[in-house]
């Protein structure tokens, strides 16, 4: 089983309880970054979730120290113009997990979510998380404003840096010119193609196939979309591409090898396309032993339990019901 290097609870007072941890500790320079976030309290609180994409009014932050003292990361938003943030109450007994993904950003001249708010344009610097090779560590940070309870820190989840050679050397130098090749973008098609491996473009290669999921139930070719300039599919022509497509989806990662701190994804992808049942029940299995309390199973486990599905284990770990965003 892969297990997550999550330490003890740390909490910042007002109840609230964060447990980090990833499922990659060594990663290259300019990699991107995967975090587990579990979310828990002791008192009825609010807050605010966000599942891997920011905006500047986030209430999640990440404080890095690579040996000199904690500095402030901001992740910047993963999608042009996204404004998603779910805010929610959670209450004792609650848990709830996110999946973070830290791509590119920013850091703050400030030590804490708290003290970045008075801060100004030139007080922050772009860049990767970890753009040295180096030991570092991450705390992650929650704080919405002192009306909704005092700063929360999670607990440190340490990282091994290392500088990137070979073929992930020449990724890097793309990246490095181009850092939207990491979400997807630019010349991320391109380089899957010759680096299908490269553990720089497994993000973007999960961010390509849910592109392609969206042109393709919008009855657009699932690689060039709207881009195609054709007229899109009517029913059983759109059901028809859909087949294929997801027939394709399923069986390209069923031949992979393991994607490192995106297997998870890998394994949930697949089963969501799968229209196999033996290779669905492949998917599952793996997904259920490698991940047996991550968000994937989680939800699969919850939309079952509403769907009245004879496998369904007892479980609790829903997502609170959201409320209205604070102003």
């Amino acid at each position: 089983m892969l297990l997550l290097s999550i330490l003890a609870l740390a909490t910042g007072g007002g109840g609230l309880l964060l447990s980090a941890g990833s499922p990659k500790t060594t990663v290259l320079v300019g990699e991107p970054v995967k975090l587990v976030l579990t979310w828990r309290t002791t008192e009825p609180v609010r807050v605010i979730f966000e599942d891997g994409q920011f905006d500047s009014r986030s209430a999640l932050g990440f404080a890095v120290d690579g040996g000199k003292g904690p500095r402030l990361y901001l992740e910047h938003g993963h999608e042009r113009g996204s404004d998603f943030v779910t805010v929610a109450s959670l209450k004792p007994g609650d848990r709830w997990i996110c999946n973070l993904v830290l791509v590119r950003g920013s850091y703050a001249n400030a030590p804490t979510l708290r003290e970045r708010r008075s801060l100004g344009p030139s007080d922050y610097l772009e860049g990767f998380v970890f753009s040295r090779p180096g030991q570092y560590t991450i705390k992650v940070q929650h704080f919405i404003n002192d009306s909704y309870g005092p700063l929360a820190e999670s607990n440190a989840v340490a990282f091994t840096v290392v500088e990137p050679s070979g073929d992930d050397l020449a990724v890097f130098q793309r990246v490095a010119k181009d850092p939207e090749i990491l979400a997807g973008r630019g010349e991320a098609d391109a380089l899957l193609r010759k680096y299908p491996k490269s553990p720089y473009l497994r993000w973007a290669r999960i961010r390509r196939i849910g592109q392609m999921d969206a042109n393709v139930g919008n009855g657009y070719d699932p690689e060039k979309g709207i881009r195609s300039n054709q007229p899109p599919l009517h029913k059983e022509e759109r059901e028809l591409m859909t087949r294929d497509f997801d027939e394709r989806v399923a069986q390209e990662l069923l031949s992979e090898e393991d994607w490192g701190a995106f297997e998870e994804e890998r394994l949930a992808l697949g089963l969501r396309h799968a229209r196999d049942e033996s290779i669905a029940a492949i998917f599952r299995k793996q997904l259920f032993e490698k991940f047996p309390d991550s968000r994937a199973v989680n939800e699969i486990k919850e939309e079952e339990r509403e769907s009245g599905e004879d496998h369904v284990d007892s479980y609790s770990h829903a997502a609170p019901k959201p409320t209205p965003r604070p102003e």
